[in-house]
């Protein structure tokens, strides 16, 4: 069960645009990772993609409790193993290399230092899984898969649904915004 966050108003929550934004501003300053992308894997086209090692995010499915948003995503970090390339060893160099990558990731999520600021109030569920996998296309992708499931507050507010009509603010309660409706006689 997700821990329930103390203070659940935030004011900007988390959101699949805000983990985007964040990741990408990390990855487009990174040394080692040459592209960084978002979606379903299927929709990835492997046959154009030509810069690698990449990161690639796989939004997951997203849970609302009480005061918390439950939020899993897959983070894949990947290379590509040549044909001409000799393939055990550089199979192991590619799978130490995204380890490491998803690592120095997995520290700057968890901790709160450039991806995440520890005002946003993310917490991690551990332990996060890294798997390895090796995926024939052309080539060979190898790398590894990390399974996140991060919890953030969340509050649900009427108030603030992009709508043409104007919430009637006495069917809503201030403190925790609970709809609260009239009771209609029974006949």
């Amino acid at each position: 069960m997700s821990p329930v966050i103390q203070n659940s108003y935030q004011a900007n929550p988390i959101t699949w645009n805000v983990i985007y934004d964040q990741l990408k501003a990390y990855y487009d300053q990174h040394y080692f990772v040459k592209t960084f992308s978002f979606g379903q894997v299927d929709l990835m086209d492997l046959d154009k993609q030509t810069i690698f090692p990449l990161v690639h995010v796989i939004p997951g499915s997203v849970s609302i409790e009480k005061g918390v948003q439950t939020m899993n995503m897959e983070i894949m970090c990947a290379d590509l193993l040549h044909q001409k390339e000799n393939k055990e060893e550089r199979m192991v160099e590619i799978l130490s290399d995204t380890l490491r990558n998803l690592q120095d990731l997995d520290a700057e999520i968890r901790h709160g230092f450039t991806i995440f600021k520890r005002e946003q109030e993310i917490e991690v569920d551990l332990p996060v899984s890294m798997t390895p996998f090796m995926e024939e296309y052309k080539n060979v992708l190898v790398g590894y898969n990390a399974s996140y499931v991060i919890n953030t507050p969340y509050q649900s507010k009427a108030c603030i649904q992009p709508t043409d009509e104007k919430i009637d603010k006495q069917f809503v309660e201030a403190d925790n915004m609970k709809p609260r409706y009239p009771r209609v006689p029974r006949i």
